[in-house]
């Protein structure tokens, strides 16, 4: 791992490197993502005082090893502290020195764009109660910060104040970040509207962009791209060629022959080679472990010993097996062998490994971490005891409201664990449920998860769409959109429902319809229609939570529980009662009658009349 700092000396050029230690897993379960094909890389960074008494610049960026830089990316970073403030060299130093520090920590679930909005709105919290403590108000805690993180194919910036991140792409100089500065006015020096530290409020600007082979960064301070141009700077980047710590060195005599009256602060990164994985070699990792052959009771797997076949499907087996070391009774899941060739199926099965042996919650199975060299595919997994909630709800045709909703709860408290991650389960269904006698609930197969952090990462092999059970399946999803959360909650708004009435917010619609015809034909069917004890509040919140149109759903599953748990006055308003009325058979009835009054006076006048 490298890691280059540069802090605040008269040294022209202050580079060293130094191994930093950043435990990527507690586990060695395969990652689901290639490891061995990583970009590589050239850098030189630069930061003095120049004709300041101190520098308040930082300049700093950490190049991981595997499997960190697939999961997380490269990190290259600068600020600038604002020397008004104070304390702009603490601020700066801060900033440089936690992102790099506590990025690396965030789960490899998050997307990097989830996980640097995260660490930067804590720093700028931080910087800001900093601010506020500090003797004198006019001064504080105030920095720029631009970032720049370079996974797989992509580049992530990140940007706040003046400090700036540009890309030298063959003769084009683009400037990729925008100065947060004031409108000129007559007789004014422009001066930072934008900064970490200056606010409780963040306001980041993000970007992302496409790179390829040869690109070039360079990340400057104020100090220097207020004083040399684009021109010059290209031009000291050509007259050095390779050796990159002379072209920072050229810039910054560049930048103190105009009389740059700042700190000089500079970081120039090239991509040599992205080394991205090849369908070939795609096919070489997901397929160096074969599939296991049907097992049988009796037969010895590595150190487990199969008790029983649990249920096959044409996807996969559940076995029941014992570790015969520790004689823990345990489950097994192998692949099924009709998909032996598939490399998108092998891909999502070891993602599924990946998720559940990184996933602690007590609603989510536990998944084993792999120990040692594995002879087949497959993965180990808790037993858990109980029943599918299929056929629980075989069972229980009536069953209290009160089992229901906490069953509801605990389905729910799974799945906002793994929302937390940014991991999306998208195939939620009664029979990926187990329910135990004393009607504890466990999440049992994560086998259609979408994680952001590992969609960030380039495939050769290109997932087809996830599209779980049709009748628990948000229908958009069916149509090739991505849902998200919203998509999870209509699923489980689709098995809330049919634990109440025993029938599914849709029919059985969902089965069959065609996909660009019939979405906006499919109608709600009321759940009190079905169960007249179900309140009418209730039925709102059902309604609202698999409403065809995403917009109208909830924003969170944690306020479809709150509606369901707590009558909302919404569902209680005149148009929602004239509706539920609607379906009363007395007043059907009593429609009918007088419907049938008035048409026997007008006969009766008719009769007169002629």
């Amino acid at each position: 791992m490298k890691l280059m700092l540069s802090g605040c000396s008269d040294e022209l050029i202050k580079e060293f490197y130094q191994m930093k230690s950043v435990d990527p897993a507690d586990n060695p379960v395969i990652l689901p993502v290639d490891t061995a094909h990583n970009p590589e890389f050239s850098v030189a960074s630069l930061s003095i005082r120049g004709l300041k008494s101190h520098n308040e610049d930082a300049t700093s960026y950490l190049i991981p090893d595997a499997p960190l830089l697939a999961t997380k990316g490269a990190v290259f970073i600068i600020a600038d502290g604002v020397s008004s403030a104070g304390a702009g060299a603490q601020a700066s130093r801060c900033c440089v020195d936690e992102f790099l520090y506590e990025f690396f920590k965030t789960p490899d679930f998050w997307s990097t764009q989830h996980s640097a909005q995260k660490i930067l709105s804590t720093l700028n919290r931080d910087l800001f109660r900093r601010s506020c403590e500090y003797r004198d108000m006019d001064k504080g805690y105030i920095t720029t910060l631009s970032i720049l993180v370079i996974k797989s194919n992509q580049a992530y910036i990140f940007h706040i104040g003046d400090s700036r991140i540009s890309l030298i792409r063959g003769e084009q100089f683009i400037q990729l970040t925008k100065d947060h500065l004031s409108e000129e006015d007559v007789g004014e020096s422009p001066y930072l509207v934008r900064a970490m530290g200056m606010d409780v409020g963040l306001q980041v600007d993000f970007r992302k962009i496409e790179v390829e082979v040869g690109d070039q960064f360079f990340l400057s301070s104020d100090g220097v791209h207020d004083f040399v141009s684009e021109a010059d700077i290209a031009e000291e980047l050509d007259r050095c060629g390779e050796a990159f710590h002379k072209a920072c060195e050229g810039i910054t005599v560049k930048a103190l022959a105009a009389q740059s009256d700042d700190n000089i602060s500079c970081q120039l990164l090239r991509i040599n080679k992205l080394n991205l994985e090849t369908l070939a070699q795609a096919d070489k990792r997901l397929s160096k472990i074969p599939f296991p052959p049907d097992l049988s009771a009796g037969m010895k797997l590595d150190k487990y010993r199969v008790e029983s076949l649990l249920c096959a499907s044409a996807h996969s087996q559940l076995y029941c097996v014992t570790d015969m070391s520790s004689h823990e009774k345990l489950v097994m899941k192998t692949p099924s062998i009709n998909y032996v060739d598939d490399l998108v199926y092998i891909e999502s099965f070891l993602t599924e490994a990946w998720v559940g042996s990184r996933i602690e919650h007590e609603h989510i199975v536990k998944v084993r971490p792999d120990c040692g060299d594995k002879t087949f595919l497959y993965y180990i997994m808790e037993y858990v005891e109980g029943e599918t909630l299929e056929v629980w709800m075989n069972r229980n045709t009536r069953p209290r409201p009160a089992v229901v909703f906490d069953i509801i709860k605990q389905i729910a408290s799974g799945l906002e664990a793994l929302h937390t991650k940014e991991i999306i389960h998208q195939d939620l269904k009664p029979g990926n449920i187990m329910v135990s006698a004393e009607n504890k609930v466990t999440i049992i197969d994560l086998g259609s998860v979408y994680v952001a952090g590992l969609e960030e990462i380039y495939h050769s092999v290109r997932n087809r769409a996830v599209v779980g059970s049709a009748n628990y399946t948000d229908p958009n999803c069916m149509a090739g959109k991505r849902t998200g959360v919203k998509g999870d909650l209509f699923s489980l708004a689709s098995v809330s429902y049919e634990m109440m009435t025993g029938k599914l917010p849709y029919g059985k619609k969902l089965d069959s319809f065609n996909l660009h015809r019939d979405l906006t034909r499919l109608k709600y069917i009321p759940s009190y229609q079905v169960n007249r004890d179900i309140p009418l509040w209730f039925d709102g919140a059902l309604r609202r939570a698999v409403n065809i149109n995403v917009g109208e759903r909830y924003d969170s599953i944690a306020d479809f529980i709150n509606d369901l748990k707590t009558p909302n006055p919404e569902y209680l308003t005149e148009v929602y009662i004239s509706q539920y009325k609607e379906t009363l058979p007395v007043f059907k009835v009593w429609r009918i009658l007088g419907l049938v009054w008035v048409i026997s006076l007008f006969l009766a006048i008719a009769v007169f009349v002629l």
